[in-house]
């Protein structure tokens, strides 16, 4: 497991284990960037070619920003 992953998952359960009335963990299986990249990532060669197959697989950055913050509002 990643460094990141593990971190994530214990601020997760950290977060979850607090008496809140609304909590909330967004999980895409792969953030897809919105504008220009200089590099690309080993994961952007992996999910690029499925996103037309199969566009479920991942939110881009811009969209993921926008369901956060509706849902942060609401």
């Amino acid at each position: 497991m990643s460094f990141a992953l593990k971190i994530k998952g214990e601020a997760e359960s950290k977060l979850f284990a607090y008496d809140l009335e609304r909590k909330f963990a967004f999980r895409p299986v792969y953030i897809a960037p919105t504008g220009p990249r200089n590099t690309w990532k080993m994961a952007d060669y992996l999910f690029k070619p499925l996103q037309g197959l199969m566009p479920s697989i991942n939110v881009t950055s811009d969209e993921l920003a926008h369901a956060m913050l509706h849902t942060a509002i609401d």
